[in-house]
């Protein structure tokens, strides 16, 4: 990525300073917040909604997960985790509005909240990456780009890039909060304390994505995303945020590639 993080240097500085002095801006306030919060002994909005998902549901995801990867058709995978999720909440019988938690916050909230959480966490992530590529360049390790961006990349037909930003911003936050968030958390959080709950599976959305560069950044957004869900009982909100997360992203690669 050093070649693309020069160019967008080069040629949008001042988008870079904005965006920098946005994201001070919004770590300033998170920390005053959870000082806040922590002062006050502040409730969450509401616990997320349990769902018992058994063993055997555990093994037949955990199986259609290691069969996609093994086939190669991981940019299908969040396709189906939609599918597969949703049935497994209505076999339960469960409303998809309650287990999303479509009442606790409107569309506003959600999408200003989401996109605060994201601003305070996109740089500093994207800082441990960065310090990851650096070491392991010293280390004279292989340090290749993660598949979807070189994918993105080498992307040259406009249809091209509209499938891929569709998965990109839609298929992935929609299809990864309901598996890893949605399913494996509920599932941890039933048999194991909180905070091992929220460690655990962020460990596994790292480890999923395949890309030992992006992988403790990805550990750390995934706990806080897990996190979210715990404190909001909202998976919408954690969507929201996943969306914002790649959309900077996506953004970053269109003007790296077209500017």
């Amino acid at each position: 990525m050093d070649e693309l993080t020069q160019r967008l240097i080069v040629h949008y500085k001042p988008l870079i300073l904005c965006f920098l002095l946005l994201t001070f801006l919004a770590d300033l306030a998170m920390g005053i917040f959870l000082y806040r919060w922590k002062k006050t002994d502040f409730a969450p909005f509401r616990e997320f909604l349990p769902i018992p998902f058994s063993w055997l549901e555990l093994v037949a995801v955990c199986l259609f997960l290691l069969s996609g990867i093994l086939l190669g058709v991981a940019a299908g995978l969040s396709i189906f985790s939609i599918i597969l999720i949703v049935l497994l909440v209505r076999f339960h019988g469960y409303s998809l509005s309650d287990f999303l938690g479509i009442s606790q916050f409107n569309p506003w909230e959600i999408a200003i909240l989401s996109f605060w959480i994201c601003l305070s966490a996109y740089l500093p992530l994207q800082m441990i990456a960065g310090l990851s590529e650096n070491i392991g360049k010293a280390l004279h390790l292989p340090v290749p780009r993660q598949p979807a961006v070189d994918l993105f990349l080498h992307a040259s037909k406009p249809s091209e890039i509209a499938v891929l930003l569709a998965l990109i911003l839609v298929a992935a936050p929609i299809g990864e909060e309901l598996l890893f968030r949605g399913f494996l958390y509920q599932f941890f959080r039933s048999r194991l304390t909180k905070r091992s709950a929220i460690v655990l599976s962020g460990l596994i959305f790292a480890l999923l994505h395949i890309h030992w560069i992006t992988f403790l950044p990805l550990f750390i957004f995934g706990m806080i995303l897990a996190a979210v869900y715990e404190f909001s009982g909202c998976l919408i909100l954690s969507m929201a945020i996943h969306f914002w997360f790649n959309g900077f992203t996506a953004c970053l690669l269109l003007l790296a590639k077209f500017g």
